[in-house]
């Protein structure tokens, strides 16, 4: 610990902590070695190189984050009580502090004593010590304040709370079995954000064991929840489930009925993802009635939107709005920002379903600017997908293919195999629609494969029907009426894929001359009028099979798929993604994704 005063206020520094008097404030390593350069350099200017390099290490970073790290800093001088402009922003050169800083002694309490007295002490706190170690219960090392300062750090930055948590677990501190419950609580808790599952869940088991020792009912109940969740990304029904009841059991003998709801909530999606819709919706119901009860707004949202998103599942989407609309209602008026950035993500979903594409992507803009702000990565992977899917969909290629790029760099991190296949798909889509058929040929068939090695349900008609588009496109006239037929014999499909399957028939067919096959499924086709992809497709057939003959007719055509992209490049336009946005998305994706793979 190193001690300076600046304008008579008296602080030390550590590794781990900002003190002064009885007050600590926990830092993370970076923010110690920000704070120790500016405090040594003593009013002199630091460089913004310098800055970056002692405080970085050699890491290459953004200018946003230089900013961010002096905020950090300039926020915990306040916090010391010392003015807010003691860092000046020295323009074109760098960083300095305005007041002086003196290096001083660690403060000592004085007390005259005489040698006799010392010795009655010495021997009076022997015997107190030792009663203490009888009868007394253990003492906390961490206070309320220091374990506040934990779980901030924590959101702020999970990687680095961990790392601050994983310090103060190596510490020879003779912890007490509240503190090792929280610290492993704590530590289990930023695992399981960060994706680390077996770390987590060992982390967890301790925390359980320590809170289980102290008949602390309320914790208890909270670690159930996290392993419920722990488990629900293994995909391991029978545990998560065993976790979800041990939460309501711990729950109800706490007395703590906003979590019991949140338990009761977690039992309801768990039906759900079972595809026991009855089960869920009652659940859903008895739910948001208990948080109604205790006026539980928080509560009631989620009860609402999964309410909601549940008649969506059933395809009764007039309940799924009206709802949809009370959740985002009653998620502002709580003010929470992950609630918030689900409840606009959901909305996104309604509007996409009934092909509003620019009001859905107006909602996800809105969904993403609060999932930013709470810097949290939950419920972040969906979101990716449904922007990714929606900026195809609108025409805007170049946003879509910068988007994906991150989006399969963070699938492959978190080796999630639908991911990586979904990602390729709309790879494969987004070159598809630039006409750009030998690259989605590339991406379409890299999809198929992970989806049929890893037998993927999820998009696969939707991967088969684009697939059979590019086969035909590059030649493959063969393998495409193949898995055309394919296509058109899966129960679960939908009119695009239909369609897609259907003019890969009709090329494949012309193309091996067997134009009385071509000329069938041709009478056979519905174009579904909300596609704009899929209209150009069948004109572009249509023209090719014209005679050259008919001039006017194909003249008509081409005139109809000029007007076709016309129309999409309008829409992109309308609908254009905050530039800003997505390269604080980029940004974001990318930073997690150098955490998963260090």
């Amino acid at each position: 610990m190193e001690y300076y005063r600046i304008a008579g206020i008296d602080f030390g520094l550590s590794k781990q902590a900002l003190t002064r008097q009885r007050e600590s404030i926990a830092i993370n390593e970076r923010t110690w070695r920000a704070l120790k350069l500016l405090l040594d350099s003593n009013r002199e200017t630091v460089s913004k190189d310098l800055f970056v390099e002692d405080v970085w290490q050699g890491v290459i970073v953004s200018d946003a984050s230089v900013f961010k790290q002096v905020q950090v800093v300039r926020n915990l001088f306040a916090q010391m009580g010392l003015q807010d402009d003691l860092i000046e922003n020295v323009y074109g050169q760098g960083y300095r502090l305005t007041l002086a800083v003196n290096t001083i002694k660690a403060p000592k309490t004085q007390v005259k004593k005489t040698s006799w007295t010392v010795a009655a002490l010495l021997v009076l706190f022997a015997l107190v010590a030792m009663v203490a170690h009888q009868t007394q219960p253990e003492v906390d090392v961490l206070d309320k304040a220091q374990r506040k300062n934990i779980l901030t750090l924590m959101q702020e930055d999970w990687q680095e709370g961990l790392m601050h948590v994983d310090a103060l677990l190596q510490q020879a501190q003779a912890y007490s079995a509240s503190d090792l419950a929280y610290l492993y609580h704590q530590k289990g808790q930023a695992h399981l954000n960060l994706q680390q599952f077996t770390e987590s869940r060992e982390a967890l088991v301790k925390s359980m064991a320590e809170y289980r020792g102290l008949r602390d009912w309320l914790h208890q109940g909270d670690v159930a929840m996290q392993m419920a969740r722990l488990y629900d990304y293994l995909d391991d029904n029978e545990v998560q489930l065993s976790h979800i009841n041990d939460s309501i059991h711990y729950f109800k003998k706490a007395g703590a009925k906003t979590k019991l709801v949140d338990a009761m909530l977690e039992k309801a999606s768990f039906q759900r993802k079972l595809k026991d819709f009855p089960a869920a919706k009652q659940a859903y119901q008895d739910a948001l009635e208990s948080a109604e009860q205790i006026d539980d707004q928080v509560g009631q949202m989620m009860a609402i939107n999964n309410l909601a998103a549940t008649h969506l599942l059933l395809n009764e989407n007039q309940k799924a709005v009206a709802l949809g609309e009370q959740g985002l209602a009653l998620s502002l008026k709580g003010g929470n920002g992950q609630h918030i950035a689900n409840s606009y993500s959901f909305l996104s979903q309604l509007y996409w379903q009934q092909n509003q594409q620019k009001q859905a992507l107006n909602m996800m803009s809105q969904a993403l600017t609060y999932q930013i702000e709470t810097k949290s990565h939950k419920h972040l992977s969906p979101k990716l997908m449904n922007l990714n899917y929606l900026l195809l969909e609108t025409g805007q290629f170049s946003a879509a293919d910068r988007l994906l790029s991150v989006t399969e760099s963070y699938a492959a991190a978190l080796h999630v195999k639908t991911g990586s296949a979904v990602v390729a798909l709309y790879q494969g889509m987004n070159h598809a629609h630039q006409s750009e058929w030998q690259q989605a040929h590339q991406s379409l068939e890299k999809s198929y494969q992970i989806a049929i090695k890893n037998d993927i349900a999820y998009k696969k008609p939707t991967i088969m029907g684009y697939l059979s588009m590019s086969r035909v496109q590059n030649g493959q006239f063969l393998k495409a009426i193949e898995l055309a037929s394919q296509t058109l014999a899966e129960a679960q499909l939908g009119e695009r894929e239909k369609l897609l399957a259907q003019l890969a028939l009709v090329q494949g067919y012309d193309a091996t001359e067997q134009t009385a096959l071509a000329q069938q499924v041709l009478s056979e086709i519905s174009v579904p009028e909300d596609w704009i992809f899929g209209q150009i497709i069948h004109a572009k057939i249509t023209r090719q099979r014209t005679e050259p003959s008919a001039i006017e007719f194909r003249h008509q055509q081409q005139q109809h798929i000029d007007t076709l992209y016309q129309q999409w490049s309008e829409l992109a336009a309308e609908s254009a993604f905050d530039d800003a946005l997505l390269s604080r998305l980029v940004e974001q994706v990318n930073g997690l994704v150098e955490q998963l793979n260090s």
